[in-house]
């Protein structure tokens, strides 16, 4: 956790440097949650989220993906009656983790998960 953390924290000052003279830049933010996140899902397999725009998630398959694991989720595009799926894709194919070599999953260390 501690490592995650360490590397948020820096990218999110190295975003701060480069904005810092630009004068038309009044304010940024450091989080990207375009929905009400995990709290209080009772399904971490189901995708709970009005917006359905290109490859969709659910949280599992999320966790799955941070963890290294290719997983293939539901791609979603605009139609004419509204969003429609149009199959699926392959997110991570080469397995890449999230995490630093030797560390554990965040998630599956904490019982969240297991993989």
């Amino acid at each position: 956790q501690a490592y995650l953390q360490r590397h948020y924290i820096n990218a999110i000052c190295q975003v701060a440097r480069k904005l810092k003279d630009l004068p038309h830049v009044i304010g940024y933010g450091a989080m990207n949650e375009p929905n009400m996140a995990w709290i209080g899902l009772d399904d971490l397999h189901a995708y709970k989220w009005a917006l359905q725009l290109g490859p969709c998630c659910t949280p599992f398959q999320s966790l799955s993906l941070g963890n290294g694991l290719p997983v293939s989720v539901n791609h979603y595009d605009h139609g004419l009656l509204g969003f429609k799926n149009t199959g699926s894709h392959v997110l991570n194919p080469k397995g890449v983790r999230a995490y630093k070599e030797g560390m554990p999953c965040v998630w599956e260390a904490n019982g969240v998960i297991e993989v």
